[in-house]
């Protein structure tokens, strides 16, 4: 048994424990309450507008505000903060800003500074603010590498013939030989470049390329777009236009199979355009001019925010933002869309395994009968991984500048894994009555047939400067 001395000691041990406990508690206490702002736990989480019946993130992009985005704020002591973009600067899936320093008061925290893209070598400016449940940030200021020299509003280039390089036959030889002919299409606001094995006899392909698709092409892209401009901060506007396009005299809605006057009409202007040659016929300036101007075609500018451009290992990128143009579209018809939907199908596209998701469709697919689905579902995997890669990424393409022009054009690479689905439209342009199987006949399948000469082949977009 204890005497009185050892309880009473027992009862000083207990009173100093007791009264440890409660120091350490309120020291700890005192910690807790030492932040120059709000509890770091209480701020500390991924902010995002994506889902509008819980969002809790405001975010603009110089000044236009976007949606459908999510960024980290986290802080260990109230200090300092790490801010993570996911899918906010054109070519940074994820860019990460740490030890930024926060300024904190009753309420929350607020910081600025400015960051530098990790992959893109993009600047720009921030400010924001945090609070229990709400993340504001502001970017301001924002230039994409390379700007000086790209950001500008481009007109596209006018249909201009004169000598230029072309096959030549040599008359001794029977060989042809790259030389320089009268008469070439020289210019056009479709971009096409190309080289053929010389020892082939491929000049009526090249011919079909390099003035036929160029003249046609270029024909067909003037009704649509007027200008195109390269913001510095990555934004791409265009000045476009949802009228009608002509095909010579008539719109496309005219051209009417059963009347002979107007299919009178479409041969012509085929029979002058595709096969007589300049300058008895092939397309000119006048006829973009007759389609445009003659018609008082009306332009209006695209709005910020579908597409996006940025460089990268001295590739341009063309990023789309897919689900804003869906939405965009779907306004444009009256229509609504359930943006939540959307933020769903976007996150599960992204974040999906490539061969899976190609998986799905191929059951879609099947269950649909839907034909894009069906050809998307048919590629093999390295392609549709490419095409995959585009989306997340955006479309690589190379870029050139010569007398005054600025090319934007994809190369024969991004090219080849679509060309063993050229002999599948075969039933399509059998529904084009009287030239569609000719067109098939004449100019897809000798692309098809002769892909394997083709040593070069560039197409794209033929800029100006819009002075």
């Amino acid at each position: 048994t204890m005497n009185m001395k050892e309880i009473k000691n027992m009862k000083k041990l207990s009173i100093l424990f007791i009264s440890s406990l409660i120091g350490t508690a309120g020291l700890m206490t005192s910690c807790s309450e030492d932040y120059p702002g709000p509890d770091p736990v209480d701020v500390t989480a991924n902010y995002s507008n994506k889902y509008l019946s819980k969002s809790n993130l405001t975010l603009t992009y110089d000044g236009d505000e976007m949606t459908g985005k999510a960024v980290d704020f986290s802080t260990v002591k109230g200090e300092t903060a790490n801010v993570t973009f996911y899918n906010v600067f054109p070519g940074e899936e994820t860019l990460k800003l740490t030890d930024i320093p926060i300024s904190g008061d009753a309420n929350g925290y607020s910081f600025s500074g400015n960051g530098t893209g990790n992959l893109t070598g993009s600047t720009f400016n921030y400010s924001g603010r945090v609070e229990n449940g709400q993340l504001t940030v502001n970017l301001t200021n924002i230039k994409m590498v390379n700007s000086a020299q790209m950001a500008n509003t481009y007109a596209l280039s006018d249909i201009i013939y004169g000598r230029g390089k072309d096959m030549i036959r040599n008359s001794d030889t029977g060989l042809y030989e790259w030389g320089e002919s009268d008469g070439k299409m020289i210019a056009a606001p479709l971009y096409v470049d190309m080289d053929i094995e010389l020892s082939s006899d491929g000049s009526f392909l090249y011919a079909v390329m390099t003035g036929l698709v160029k003249g046609m092409g270029g024909y067909l892209l003037a009704q649509l777009l007027d200008n195109v401009t390269l913001q510095p901060n990555g934004y791409i506007t265009a000045n476009y236009t949802t009228d009608e396009m002509m095909l010579g005299e008539q719109k496309f809605s005219e051209i009417n199979m059963e009347d002979p006057e107007s299919m009178n009409k479409v041969a012509t202007f085929v029979m002058y355009k595709l096969f007589l040659p300049y300058p008895m016929g092939g397309f000119q300036q006048q006829d973009i001019i007759n389609a445009t101007e003659g018609v008082n075609r009306i332009y209006a500018p695209s709005p910020k925010g579908l597409a996006y451009w940025y460089m990268k290992n001295d590739h341009f990128y063309l990023k789309l933002d897919l689900p804003a143009i869906i939405i965009q579209v779907m306004k444009s018809q009256g229509k609504s869309i359930d943006q939540n939907l959307m933020a769903l199908l976007t996150d599960a596209i992204l974040n999906s395994d490539p061969v899976q998701l190609k998986n799905i469709l191929s059951t879609i697919s099947g269950q649909l009968d839907n034909s894009i689905l069906s050809m998307l579902a048919g590629l093999d995997n390295a392609t549709f991984q490419m095409l995959f890669g585009w989306i997340k990424e955006g479309i690589p393409m190379q870029m050139g500048k010569k007398d005054g022009h600025t090319y934007l054009y994809v190369t024969k690479d991004a090219l080849t894994p679509f060309i063993p689905f050229l002999p599948s439209l075969e039933p399509l342009m059998a529904g084009i009555p009287n030239f569609g199987p000719m067109l098939f006949d004449s100019y897809i399948m000798p692309l098809y047939k002769g892909w394997s000469t083709i040593t070069k082949l560039h197409i794209g977009i033929d800029l100006t400067v819009n002075n």
